[in-house]
């Protein structure tokens, strides 16, 4: 055999499997292929928990503020998808909608009115919700749920803000 086919056989298309040279160098190509896929997935693995990690970190540095900021903006704009140059924002859950939770039934002032065999405490819960007030921080002018009544505790609702759709090409819809 001549040193063409051991260095690129494929390529030649009378290249064939007639001894163990040949198939020695088929065998070990394939073998090598393989372990260059294992390799490239490894590395790949290394890179994406990279990325992830960066992406943990970012969202522990600034998630709390686009939280503050698209529910803010919800509000103004009354929706809760925000469409945004790189992406879309979308509201999970009723930011400005908080609840009262009973914290000392004995102080309630009109737990009497639900009480039947037992009070019904989501009944008092629901009452005294539809009581809260939002009022805006002076300092932050950040909307605060407010109730005053006695024996209960507002309990903000959760908001959750989730990037439902990142623009991953800026050069597409004339971006740059």
């Amino acid at each position: 055999m001549n040193d063409e086919i051991l260095v690129s056989p494929i390529e030649d298309t009378e290249f064939h499997i007639v001894d163990e040279h040949t198939a020695s160098w088929y065998v070990g190509k394939i073998t090598m292929m393989r372990q260059e896929i294992e390799m490239v997935k490894s590395q790949a693995a290394r890179r994406i928990a990279s990325i992830e990690s960066n992406i943990k970190g970012m969202e522990f540095r600034f998630g709390k503020e686009l939280e503050q900021w698209a529910s803010m903006e919800s509000a103004k704009r009354g929706k809760k998808t925000l469409r945004l140059v790189d992406g879309t924002v979308r509201i999970v859950g009723r930011p400005l909608n908080p609840k009262a939770k009973v914290s000392d039934l004995t102080k309630v002032p009109f737990k009497d009115e639900f009480e039947v065999v037992a009070y019904d405490i989501d009944g008092i819960e629901r009452h005294a919700t539809s009581m809260i007030k939002l009022v805006a921080n002076k300092e932050t002018g950040e909307l605060v749920p407010t109730l005053n009544v006695p024996g209960f505790t507002v309990i903000p609702a959760t908001t959750v803000v989730t990037i439902v759709n990142e623009k991953a090409d800026k050069t597409k819809d004339g971006g740059e």
